[in-house]
């Protein structure tokens, strides 16, 4: 699953986005629900990497390719993933490995959990690490996620926390 789509901050260091548009801003776009980065245009450096990846030959097209989304947005195209193509695989009891973002995982997370608007803002996860979901037979949580290896990930978490952000375990 494609990450969020950073719009205009697409391949610009966080120390360059926060010196053009501000720490608040920055971090608005980053955590916020509904937050939307300034939108990329075709001048963008990036533009025709995205538009015209060979992924995407049979769609969408660069009209119809978002310029940017708040996470609002990638969950509503994740969420249609996960009914259509994650779900009939489940329902065929089939074990999964999904590999995504993090921005795409928080938004999956805020579908699965429930989770607010304004609770999923402070909401972060270990890059790189494992997560277990237990469903049930409605493809609900049956119990809270948790870390395959949690044990070896003390000092990533107080770091994580650090910054203010909760870890989902």
């Amino acid at each position: 699953m494609n990450e969020r789509h950073f719009g205009n901050l697409t391949g610009m260091k966080r120390f360059d986005a926060v010196t053009k548009y501000g720490k608040d801003e920055v971090l608005k776009w980053q955590y916020s629900f509904d937050a939307t980065p300034p939108l990329m245009d075709e001048n963008h450096k990036h533009f025709t990497d995205i538009t015209e990846d060979i992924r995407y030959i049979n769609g969408p097209s660069a009209e119809e390719m978002p310029k940017g989304e708040s996470l609002k947005m990638t969950l509503e195209r994740v969420q249609p993933y996960w009914n259509s193509i994650i779900i009939p695989q489940l329902k065929k009891q089939k074990t999964l490995l999904l590999i995504c973002h993090g921005d795409v995982l928080r938004s999956l997370v805020k579908f699965l959990n429930g989770i607010s608007d304004e609770e999923i803002e402070d909401v972060s996860f270990l890059a790189g690490v494992p997560m277990v979901f237990d469903l049930d037979s409605e493809f609900n949580p049956a119990a809270p996620m948790y870390f395959l290896a949690e044990g070896s990930l003390d000092k990533a978490m107080v770091s994580i926390q650090a910054k203010g952000r909760i870890i989902m375990k």
